[in-house]
């Protein structure tokens, strides 16, 4: 009976649906990259080229709040994303709605999958609040 008891036994799921699972793996893309820390890689030039991209492709406000962006998110750290020659995992957004996606409620800063979740979680929050007050008219602002 034990081949019919691992027959029976759930698939593991991959931890990794897209991107990375760890900041280890995104710090080595950055070394493979020629960096020597991501705070250096976020200083290059390179970066400031993504980041205008990023900009120029999506525009300049906060793909959650609408309000304007100042920072640019990474969703996944692949090296296609990293070296600039994928740019739709980027997204503009502000200081405060980066910061609540990157950081729990008790300061701790999340790993990349759940950066993801929580994305995906206020980006689909926002839409249902802009429809609501769409419909709404006592709901739009003055």
């Amino acid at each position: 009976m034990p081949a019919q008891s691992a027959i029976l036994k759930p698939r593991r799921r991959a931890n990794k649906p897209f991107g990375l699972s760890s900041y280890r793996e995104r710090d080595q893309i950055v070394r493979e990259l020629g960096f020597a820390s991501y705070r250096e890689y976020l200083d290059s030039d390179l970066w400031r080229t993504i980041r205008c991209r990023v900009y120029r492709n999506k525009g300049g406000f906060c793909r959650i709040c609408k309000a304007p962006a100042t920072e640019i998110h990474h969703n996944t750290y692949t090296r296609r994303v990293m070296g600039g020659a994928d740019i739709g995992p980027l997204h503009p957004l502000c200081r405060s709605c980066h910061k609540s996606l990157e950081f729990a409620g008790n300061g701790r800063k999340r790993w990349p999958k759940e950066v993801r979740r929580q994305f995906r979680l206020a980006r689909r929050a926002a839409r249902k609040d802009r429809r609501d007050a769409a419909r709404e008219p006592s709901l739009r602002p003055p």
